[in-house]
C-alpha cells in the first residue's frame, strides 16, 4: 500500500475506535465489567474496563478498509492464507480470552493455556523466529524456532498486561512500538506496515479516552490483544535485510514492558526464597504469580511522582529505546546496502522458508518478501 492509503486506513481506524468507546463504556457498565478503587488501583471511582472491544472492532474495520483499497493485505492472503489465518485466529482468540476475563474472570492457568493456544495458531501460520542475530553473529534455532516464538508471543502478551497499571501507559507504549514497527517495515514488508498502521490508529483513537484521568481502561481484552499483536509484529518486522541488528531492535521495541516484567519475576522469585528450606525454590516460583505493588510505575508513585508525571517519564524511556531501535535499523540497512554484490550480509545468510510462499518472519533474514502476512 502507498503512503496515502496507509494514512487513510489509520485515520479511519482511529475515528472508528473513538466512536466505539462511548458505546463500549455503556455495555461494560451493564455487564459489570468495571474496576473499583482500592487495593493496587490508584484511580478514583468506577471505570469500565472493556476498552479492548473498541480497539479490536476498530482494527477489524481498518483492515476491511485496507482490503477495499487493495494492495498488500489481499496479496498476502492470496500468497499465504495459512499465515494470515493463523495470526487472525490467534489475535481473535487472545481478545476473546481477555474479554471473558474482564466480564467473568478466568483462572490464571486457564488464561495461560488459552494464550499458548493463540500463540500456537500464529506459529502454525508461519510466524517463527528462525534465526537470532546479535551484533555480527547469528544463531539458527532449528527445532527450537516454534516453541521459542510461542514463548516470545506469550511473554510479550503478559508483559503488556502487567504494564497496564496507570492511565494511558500501556496504550501509549503500544503506540510508540507500533509506530516504530511501521517505520521499519514500511519499505520491506508492506502487509506488516498496513497492519501496524491500522492497529496504531485504533489504539490512538482509544487512547484519547484512556489518558489521565481515564474514562475507560484497556482491560485484559485490550492489553492481551495489543501484546499479542506487538509480539507477532516484532517477529515479522525484519524488513530491509537487517542482518545482525534485528534482535537488538526487537528487544528495544518492547524494552519497557519486558524490562518491567523481568524485574517483577526476579524480585518475586528472590523474595520467595527461604534459606535452608528444601521446597523454597518451588515456593519462590509460586510467588511469581502473586500480584504486588513493585512494578516500575508503582515505584515512581512511591517516590512522589504524580500518575501523569510517572507516565510521561516512562513514555520518555520507551521513546528513547524506540529511537535507538530505528537508528540501529537504518545503520544495518546502510551497512547492507554498502556491501559489494555477493559479499554483503544479504548474501551471507541464506533465506529460510517457513512454508510455500513465505519467508522468515523472524529476526534476521537474508531475503525479505513483501507479501507475507
Amino acid at each position: 500500500m502507498h503512503g496515502p492509503q496507509l494514512a487513510f486506513a489509520m485515520f479511519a481506524a482511529a475515528l472508528l475506535a473513538a466512536a466505539l468507546v462511548p458505546l463500549v463504556r455503556r455495555v461494560a457498565v451493564l455487564l459489570g465489567a468495571v474496576d473499583r478503587p482500592g487495593g493496587r488501583r490508584s484511580h478514583q471511582g468506577e471505570v469500565p474496563r472493556l476498552g479492548g472491544v473498541a480497539i479490536f472492532g476498530a482494527t477489524a474495520g481498518g483492515l476491511v478498509c485496507c482490503w477495499v483499497l487493495g494492495g498488500a493485505l489481499p496479496q498476502a492472503l492470496q500468497a499465504n492464507p495459512a499465515g494470515v489465518g493463523g495470526v487472525a485466529a490467534g489475535g481473535t482468540l487472545m481478545f476473546l480470552l481477555g474479554a471473558m476475563d474482564d466480564v467473568w474472570g478466568l483462572r490464571p492457568l486457564s488464561k495461560l493455556g488459552g494464550q499458548v493456544l493463540a500463540a500456537a495458531l500464529a506459529v502454525w501460520g508461519g510466524c517463527r523466529i528462525e534465526v537470532i542475530g546479535w551484533l555480527d553473529g547469528t544463531v539458527a534455532l532449528g527445532v527450537l524456532a516454534a516453541p521459542l516464538t510461542a514463548l516470545w508471543i506469550v511473554g510479550i502478551t503478559n508483559a503488556w498486561n502487567l504494564l497496564d497499571g496507570l492511565d494511558g501507559l500501556a496504550a501509549g507504549v503500544a503506540i510508540l512500538a507500533l509506530g516504530s514497527v511501521l517505520a521499519i517495515a514500511a519499505e520491506g514488508h508492506c502487509s506488516v506496515a498496513a497492519f501496524s498502521a491500522v492497529l496504531l490508529g485504533a489504539t490512538a483513537g482509544f487512547w484519547l479516552y484512556n489518558l489521565p484521568p481515564a474514562s475507560i481502561f484497556l482491560g485484559d481484552s485490550g492489553s492481551q490483544f495489543l501484546g499479542f499483536c506487538v509480539g507477532v509484529l516484532t517477529a515479522y518486522a525484519h524488513a530491509k535485510q537487517l542482518v545482525g541488528s534485528i534482535t537488538t531492535v526487537a528487544l528495544l521495541l518492547v524494552a519497557l514492558p519486558l524490562g518491567d516484567t523481568a524485574w517483577a519475576i526476579g524480585r518475586r522469585y528472590l523474595r520467595g526464597l527461604l534459606p535452608l528450606r528444601a521446597r523454597s525454590p518451588l515456593a519462590a516460583l509460586a510467588r511469581i504469580f502473586v500480584a504486588d505493588r513493585g512494578h516500575l510505575h508503582h515505584r515512581l508513585l512511591a517516590l512522589g511522582l504524580s500518575p501523569r508525571q510517572a507516565v510521561l517519564l516512562l513514555f520518555g524511556i520507551q521513546a528513547g529505546c524506540c529511537l535507538l531501535a530505528l537508528y540501529l535499523s537504518v545503520l544495518a540497512y546502510a551497512r547492507a546496502s554498502a556491501s559489494p554484490p555477493g559479499t554483503g550480509p544479504a548474501e551471507a545468510v541464506p533465506a529460510v522458508q517457513t512454508g510455500p510462499g513465505t519467508s522468515i518472519p523472524g529476526l534476521p533474514a537474508a531475503r525479505v518478501r513483501t507479501d507475507g502476512p
